[in-house]
């Protein structure tokens, strides 16, 4: 089973941080949008249990199996700014690149949770800002990922000026021939 496999594999089975951890040195050693797309994926896919409180402080009810995910980052973690440009940058190498047909579900879901985790905001001092709030940069990977995975339904909670201020963070970063906008001024 080659790298990507693998990689599709754990996706499957939602085992994120080994998927962006794998996903990231894949990326790093052979460079492709694919291994890019499924590191950013695995990225996002962390963030799961903050998706899971952000639903709790808004009342919304949530599957117990939901409630047994252990958390494994913080609030203030770099996540979704890694997955959102791991996601971008696979878009810059292929236009075309597109969400597995086995994985859309999965895509999809990491999607929902951004939306929920993009309602939260870490205040950082400002040595350590970012060109993108947390809440930007996690709207923009929820965004990019239905692009993706090309599914219409909407994002849970998230107005339609949002959604547009956030495809247009993506358009930004995808003008730019490369680099990573977290972490310029």
């Amino acid at each position: 089973m080659d790298d990507l496999a693998s990689l599709e594999n754990l996706l499957l089975r939602r085992c994120f941080v080994e998927v962006a951890y794998f996903g990231a040195v894949c990326a790093m050693k052979a460079p492709s949008a694919a291994a890019h797309m499924l590191a950013g994926v695995g990225c996002c896919g962390c963030v799961a249990p903050l998706a899971v409180a952000q639903q709790l402080l808004e009342g919304i009810a949530v599957p117990d199996e939901a409630l047994a995910i252990r958390a494994v980052v913080s609030p203030a973690s770099e996540l979704p700014y890694e997955g959102f440009f791991h996601l971008v940058e696979a878009v810059r190498r292929d236009r075309a690149v597109r969400a597995p047909p086995s994985l859309r579900e999965v895509f999809d879901a990491v999607a929902d949770e951004l939306a929920y985790v993009s309602r939260r905001e870490t205040h950082r001092p400002p040595e350590q800002r970012r060109v993108y709030s947390l809440r930007q940069a996690s709207l923009a990977a929820a965004v990019l990922l239905r692009r993706l995975t090309g599914t219409a339904r909407e994002l849970p909670g998230v107005a339609s000026p949002a959604a547009e201020a956030a495809s247009a963070v993506i358009d930004q970063e995808l003008a730019r021939s490369g680099g990573d906008a977290a972490f310029q001024r």
